[in-house]
């Protein structure tokens, strides 16, 4: 019934519209594509923040591998200093190889004996020689000279005259207890060059 009176209803609109002019134009609708339908609105999402790009750099660079091994670098070349350094300590020149062997012979005085097994035979006046007991400096001769004393250290060139050769001695008069150690040096040499420790 009610589909009977719409079409009723739209025969009388057509009958008006006729009965005041002529037909009106028709009006191109261009037909909708199949994309166009089915497109459908999408929400603009947040963009995230983009990190700071400055100028000439790559926003995906990261500095952290290069600072590893940056550091990594200056470690190794850290302890390679400090093993160079040791073995060149460890690395006595020519001046300081081959000095004599100094024996002991305890006693109220201690006589210690030069043994000389170097090929040279070096003037007394290029040695020095110091005693400490217990680590501390009582007496030092610089440089050697036959009778030369200094507290209870003295030296005997008994042999070869203004060489230091087998013969040769110094003597100790102990003072106090303790560990005596007579360190005997050469020009050009830091290190010991022969040396003696003994308990009074």
């Amino acid at each position: 019934m009610a589909l009977h009176l719409l079409e009723q209803d739209l025969e009388r609109l057509l009958l008006h519209g006729a009965s005041k002019g002529p037909a009106a134009k028709e009006i191109a609708v261009p037909p909708r594509t199949i994309d166009e339908t089915l497109t459908v609105a999408q929400p603009l999402l947040p963009r995230p923040p983009d990190a700071e790009v400055v100028a000439g750099r790559n926003p995906y660079f990261r500095p952290w591998p290069l600072v590893a091994v940056g550091i990594a670098c200056l470690v190794v070349a850290a302890l390679t200093a400090v093993i160079l350094s040791r073995q060149l300590q460890g690395t006595a020149p020519d001046n300081c190889i081959g000095g004599p062997r100094l024996d002991i012979t305890p006693g109220t005085t201690t006589r210690i004996a030069v043994n000389w097994t170097g090929g040279g035979v070096p003037p007394i006046s290029t040695f020095q020689a110091r005693l400490s007991v217990d680590g501390t400096p009582v007496a030092t001769l610089a440089p050697l000279a036959d009778g030369a004393s200094s507290g209870p250290l003295t030296f005997h060139d008994a042999t070869r005259p203004d060489v230091l050769s087998d013969g040769d001695f110094f003597t100790v008069s102990p003072v106090t207890p303790g560990e005596y150690r007579l360190a005997l040096y050469t020009q050009g040499c830091d290190l010991i060059f022969a040396g003696a420790t003994w308990f009074a």
